[in-house]
């Protein structure tokens, strides 16, 4: 079996290679991960590229993307949340220096051309620091489930949202009692100085070259507890609005409102809601708001949802499509 992706082959030996390298459970700690096996993963599986490549292909564009996102680490999702805050090396022990997470910063050109930067951690170290009974896996609404719901809101007729927060993990908060570093490095160092000057006095340079450490408070993409920190956070938010969450589904809640059942269910931070009264759905939409801020809704009978276009139909049919998704994915 041999696959081809844009014009380089890979066997099934590469593909196995690539598995054992990036696996915790096949890797251990082991934290090397090949140069032949990253470029496998970046080359034919992932569509975002490193913010330096990005910089080189789109310029300035993908610059304000990374100042764009470098500032909500500094701002937070919301006011008084920041995700990060400036730390002097000079008071760190060599061992929480080596705890640090090295910061990843990935450009994604969009599908609608929109140019987006991301910053997270690179979190495979911490799997060492964590103690064995430590969980840290955190579901995710199963297809099943999301196609049953989708079937009943045709059926019963219920009026549909979709939405999505942004920024969500950086909702949820790491407790005050871990200490949990990340390094910016060179130009990014820069970019973050830009965003908030406060930062300058932080900065060292070590061999020529520009270093800042920073504190992570909040759940930032990358860390291995962020994906459970953020489940813990939503749903907990989801009951105390009285929701009740599905035995068999851990991501799929009800209610009753009005004699009638209203259902969300949720993949990380894509979510839909659905309840018979439009009314109902505006004012689900509205409350959760107050708890993370605007949220980017969609409305009506047609709708993307994890990269699958769906329309409901009169006929109380469903149609399903997902074209784009599997041409962003192969081309």
């Amino acid at each position: 079996l041999r696959m081809d992706f844009r014009g380089k082959s890979y066997s099934k030996e590469k593909a196995v290679h690539f598995l054992q390298q990036s696996s915790p459970s096949v890797n251990g700690d082991n934290e090397v991960v090949s140069k032949d096996a990253m470029r496998l993963a970046t080359g034919a599986v992932f569509t975002q590229m490193s913010a330096k490549k990005g910089f080189k292909i789109v310029g300035e564009a993908a610059v304000a993307a990374m100042f764009k996102e470098l500032k909500q680490l500094d701002e937070g999702p919301m006011p008084g949340k920041p995700v990060v805050q400036p730390v002097d090396v000079d008071t760190l022990s060599q061992k929480v220096k080596e705890q640090a997470m090295e910061a990843v910063n990935l450009i994604k050109i969009k599908r609608c051309g929109k140019i987006k930067g991301r910053t997270c951690a690179n979190g495979s170290k911490q799997r060492k620091y964590l103690s064995p009974e430590d969980s840290v896996a955190s579901p995710t609404v199963s297809l099943e489930a999301f196609l049953t719901t989708l079937l009943i809101d045709a059926q019963e007729g219920r009026d549909v949202a979709i939405f999505d927060v942004p920024g969500a993990y950086l909702h949820a908060k790491f407790p005050d009692d871990k200490t949990i570093l990340m390094r910016l490095r060179d130009e990014f160092v820069d970019i973050m100085c830009d965003v908030n000057p406060e930062y300058k006095k932080y900065v060292k340079v070590i061999g020529g070259k520009k270093l800042l450490y920073l504190r992570v408070l909040r759940a930032i993409y990358g860390c291995i507890e962020s994906a459970l920190l953020w489940y813990n956070l939503f749903s907990s938010i989801l009951v105390q609005m009285g929701f009740t969450l599905n035995p068999y589904d851990k991501c799929v809640a009800n209610k009753m409102v009005n004699g009638k059942q209203m259902t969300i269910v949720w993949y990380v931070d894509d979510c839909k809601v659905s309840h018979v009264n439009p009314g109902e759905v505006t004012n689900l939409v509205n409350e959760l708001k107050e708890y993370l801020g605007d949220l980017k809704t969609s409305r009506g009978k047609t709708h993307t949802f994890l990269g699958i276009n769906f329309k409901i139909k009169k006929d109380k049919n469903v149609e399903l499509e997902m074209m784009d998704q599997l041409n962003e994915a192969v081309i």
